[in-house]
Order: structure tokens, then C-alpha cells, then sequence
């Protein structure tokens, strides 16, 4: 059924998506305090580093309550990551969603850390490029968005060697679809290199997903989902290319097209 609405609804719906874009675009991704859940991973190797540490912290909010109660996720929403064979640690996420109706917003939060070791004893330049991507959908004044931080430090300190707040595609926030349409696919990219060599270090991504909703309006709503998450670290020495976007990376992003027509 085809919805009908006003002029002035319309107004409304774009202001409030607005307003909501520009406050996420200023606010970074608070630092987790307690009554979020921590989840442990087992550490991988690559053919040239070792990756332990690997720690998820992550949970739901309301942004919209800001003393309000934080959910714990039950279970990992990155899960045990592989090595694919590209060299690169990859996450197939699960349960990484957020959803809105009712005028209700939701956040889930999710920070990654883990430290790199190389194998090696003259060290490298550590680029660390990440690709992550989704589904997103939102109806009569309702969408979605994410927040994103990458921080590559030096191991067991706070001295920042590289950062990077990623380029999402497309631009925030997600408008769309309508009901009835399939879910759209909203993508993400992220590099930091630092500009010396090192043989450790630490990386820690702030990764936020929030859909939101019009109240009292029919059929308002919000949907958001992270379906991987893959970051890769060259075993050179910082001079050749980044590398193109890895086959399981491409394979995610297809499995997303599949399952937007397969969502409604």
C-alpha cells in the first residue's frame, strides 16, 4: 500500500534526520564503562605476525536516554575471527543490529582491540586497512547510521602512531528504502599507517551502529546490521600498494545483495 504524507511531515521527517546526522557526526564513540559485556577471543597467526589480545566490548544503548541502562550482549557479536586467504583477519559478525520503531532509538556499540606482534626483527610500517559492510533500511522519517574510529598505537601505551575515521558509502545517515523495497548495502573503509617501522603494536576499532524512528507515525522505522568486518596488515615494509579489497571482503558484500532481496 502506497503511504501519502504532507508536506509538513515530510519537513519534519528531514530535519529530524539532520539534526541527528550532525550530532553524530560531532560526538565521538564514548569509551565503554561498566554494564558493558567483554568477550575474549583466541589469538591467529598470519605468515608474518601473531595477533593476541583479540577483545570485543560491546552492547545496546538508548542515545536518547543517556543515564539509561546499557544491555550486554550475550554472546560476541564479532566472533572467533580466521585468517582468509588473503592473509587478513577477518570477523564474520553475527548479530551486530540495530532496529528502531515506535520513535525508540537504539545503539549497539562494539570496540575490537588486539595487539599485533611481528615475527620478524627489523620490524615494519604497519598499514592497517579495514573494510566492513551491511544491510540498512528505514521508512516514513526513520534511518540509521555509524560511527567509526581506527587507532593503531604503540603495544601497552596510549601514544597514538596512526588514526583514521573511515569513508562510509553512502553518505550518512541512511535514507531509505521504503517499505516493501529491499535492504540497501552501506560499506566501510579505514587505513592508518603510521610513518616508522615497529615490531608491536596495538589496534583498536570504535565501531557504532544507531537506527532511529519517528514517534506516532505508522510504520516509522530504522534497521542497520554489520555483516563483517576484515582488517588487513601488509607483511612489507610500508612501501608497496594497499592492497585491493579482499575475496572474502567482495564474497560479504555479495552475500548482502543476496540477502536483501531475501529479507522483506
Amino acid at each position: 500500500m502506497v503511504q501519502h504524507f504532507t508536506k509538513s511531515f515530510l519537513t519534519a521527517a528531514i530535519v529530524a534526520a539532520a539534526a541527528f546526522a550532525a550530532n553524530s557526526a560531532s560526538a565521538a564513540v564514548v569509551e565503554p564503562s561498566q554494564g558493558y559485556a567483554v568477550h575474549r577471543y583466541d589469538d591467529v597467526e598470519t605468515e608474518c605476525y601473531i595477533i593476541t589480545n583479540i577483545t570485543e566490548v560491546s552492547g545496546w544503548t538508548n542515545p536518547d536516554q543517556p543515564n539509561g541502562s546499557i544491555t550486554p550482549t550475550a554472546s560476541g557479536v564479532y566472533g572467533q575471527p580466521i585468517i582468509n586467504e588473503d592473509g587478513c583477519l577477518y570477523f564474520d559478525t553475527e548479530g551486530y543490529v540495530a532496529q528502531s520503531s515506535g520513535g525508540n532509538t537504539q545503539s549497539l556499540y562494539g570496540k575490537l582491540s588486539f595487539d599485533v606482534i611481528y615475527k620478524g626483527q627489523e620490524g615494519v610500517i604497519p598499514t592497517v586497512t579495514v573494510k566492513e559492510g551491511g544491510l540498512f533500511s528505514g521508512s516514513n522519517g526513520g534511518s540509521a547510521t555509524v560511527s567509526f574510529g581506527l587507532i593503531v598505537t604503540k603495544l601497552n601505551s596510549a601514544d597514538i602512531i596512526a588514526s583514521d575515521t573511515g569513508v562510509v558509502t553512502p553518505d550518512r545517515p541512511f535514507i531509505g528504502p521504503n517499505p516493501g523495497q529491499q535492504d540497501k548495502i552501506w560499506s566501510l573503509e579505514a587505513n592508518a599507517a603510521p610513518e616508522t617501522t615497529y615490531t608491536a603494536f596495538s589496534v583498536q576499532i570504535d565501531n557504532e551502529l544507531t537506527a532511529w524512528s519517528l514517534a506516532n507515525v505508522i510504520a516509522s522505522r530504522g534497521f542497520i546490521d554489520k555483516k563483517f568486518i576484515e582488517i588487513c596488515i601488509p607483511c612489507d615494509d610500508g612501501g608497496g600498494e594497499i592492497p585491493e579489497p579482499a575475496s572474502l571482503g567482495v564474497l560479504g558484500l555479495g552475500a548482502m545483495a543476496l540477502l536483501a532481496r531475501r529479507r522483506k
